[in-house]
C-alpha cells in the first residue's frame, strides 16, 4: 500500500471525517484580498500578523511537499439534554468537547501512526 493510502485508512480509524492532500505552493491569489481586509480593520485576532506567512507553507516549514488537512464534523446528536430553566440556541460546535482539542488529539494520533 502506498503512503497516502496508508495514512487515509488510519483517517478513517481514528474517526477523522474528511481528509485531503495538497502541496505547498503559496496561494499568491490570497494576497490582495487579505490585505484588503488588514485595511479594512476585518482580521481577527487569530490571524498570524505576517500575510505572507499565512500564503506561503514554505515560511513555516522549509521542507513541505504534502500538506494534510482534516476535518471532523459538528454534527452530532445528543439525547441526554437536561432540561435547564433557561432557553436557548447554541451552535453544535459548541456541543460535546473543545473542538479544538478533539482535532489537537486526532492530529497527533495521525502522526504517531505514519
Amino acid at each position: 500500500m502506498d503512503l497516502k493510502g496508508y495514512i487515509i485508512d488510519k483517517s478513517k480509524e481514528l474517526n477523522i471525517d474528511i481528509i485531503g492532500f495538497t502541496d505547498c505552493k503559496p496561494l499568491d491569489y490570497l494576497e490582495d484580498y487579505l490585505v484588503a481586509r488588514k485595511m479594512e480593520n476585518r482580521e481577527t485576532e487569530f490571524e498570524v500578523e505576517d500575510i505572507r506567512k499565512r500564503i506561503d507553507p514554505k515560511l513555516t516549514f522549509p521542507n513541505c511537499n504534502t500538506i494534510i488537512v482534516i476535518a471532523i464534523s459538528y454534527n452530532n446528536d445528543y439525547d441526554d439534554v437536561p432540561d435547564y430553566k433557561i432557553k436557548g440556541r447554541l451552535s453544535k460546535s459548541t456541543w460535546g468537547w473543545d473542538y479544538h482539542l478533539v482535532l489537537k488529539n486526532k492530529i497527533e494520533r495521525l502522526v504517531e501512526e505514519i
